[in-house]
């Protein structure tokens, strides 16, 4: 009755049992469609940590109704920030829920890689998980949040995102917009030239 969803133990491994133990309201936010037998876990309201809404919630505001997701699993390969040489109005946003207007911005710009391949904003936008479709490049402090609530602690183990180095969708200049190295023993701010190659792992709000 192993429970691939749990992060706790309760004391009901069994190894010849068929019961699940987890949430089973339909209505509950952590509901596990696992489960067979109610644990007494269901809640209505959402945490950091939830798999739910296409990803991992790693950021809830303080109505705790309203917050940010990360995907599972950052993109495969890497891409260019891209538009090298050019300045993107409006695409300078730091701040928490400035991502989405960040990458708009980027990919209303038009402009391209040194690749040819398509941009990191444009990756980020493309990804599609559970059938939620509006995903986006993080800003460097969404970014930065994710990764020191998510690669940086227990529920890097619910993901497949590792320590890489991540585009957000701040521009710092024409030449360079800012990531970060996720590296837990050696996480820094990340300054890097457009063209440079980083990984990209898509976020949403909800």
């Amino acid at each position: 009755n192993y429970n691939s969803s749990a992060t706790i133990g309760d004391g009901s491994c069994n190894m010849n049992s068929t019961n699940i133990y987890g949430c089973t309201d339909t209505l509950a936010v952590n509901i596990d469609t696992n489960a067979n037998i109610d644990n007494g876990t269901c809640r209505n309201y959402v945490v950091v940590g939830d798999i739910i809404l296409g990803g991992i919630v790693f950021y809830v505001d303080e109505s705790g109704e309203h917050g940010l997701v990360a995907a599972l699993e950052a993109l495969p390969g890497t891409y260019e920030w891209g538009c090298y040489q050019q300045l993107v109005e409006g695409a300078d946003g730091y701040i928490i829920g400035s991502g989405y207007q960040n990458t708009i911005d980027i990919i209303n710009q038009g402009c391209s890689s040194e690749s040819g391949n398509i941009t990191a904003a444009q990756a980020a936008i493309n990804y599609e998980a559970e059938g939620y479709t509006n995903w986006y490049l993080p800003s460097y402090n969404e970014l930065l949040l994710m990764c020191n609530n998510i690669i940086s602690s227990d529920l890097i183990n619910l993901t497949s995102i590792n320590s890489f180095e991540y585009w957000s969708s701040t521009e710092l200049s024409s030449q360079k917009a800012i990531g970060f190295n996720s590296d837990p023993f050696n996480a820094h701010d990340l300054p890097g030239v457009k063209m440079m190659e980083a990984s990209v792992c898509p976020i949403r709000s909800f």
